[in-house]
Order: structure tokens, then C-alpha cells, then sequence
């Protein structure tokens, strides 16, 4: 099923949390990427480990 997306885009917040338990650490500019591929203009990035 698709959709239609508006042509301005949107803006978007990233979070990225690095998990130490994952045995392959992922690259947080993956998520940055995919975030652009969409359409979407990020404006903010966070990343963190839990606690």
C-alpha cells in the first residue's frame, strides 16, 4: 500500500539509543539517512546509552 507524502517534507527529531548488549553496533548516520530518503529534514540528532 502507498501513500502519498506532501512535496515540503517534514521536519524530524532523531534518536538513536546504543545498545552495549547488540553484538553489531549500528551507525547512528543510518538512521540519518533513512530519515533524508523519506523525505524528511532532521533537525536535531540524540544519541544514548540506557542506564
Amino acid at each position: 500500500m502507498f501513500f502519498e507524502r506532501p512535496e515540503s517534507g517534514e521536519r524530524a527529531i532523531l534518536v538513536h539509543i546504543d545498545l552495549a548488549s547488540e553484538a553489531e553496533a549500528e551507525d547512528p548516520r543510518e538512521l540519518e539517512e533513512l530519515a533524508l530518503s523519506a523525505g524528511a529534514d532532521p533537525i536535531c540528532f540524540f544519541i544514548g546509552k540506557p542506564l
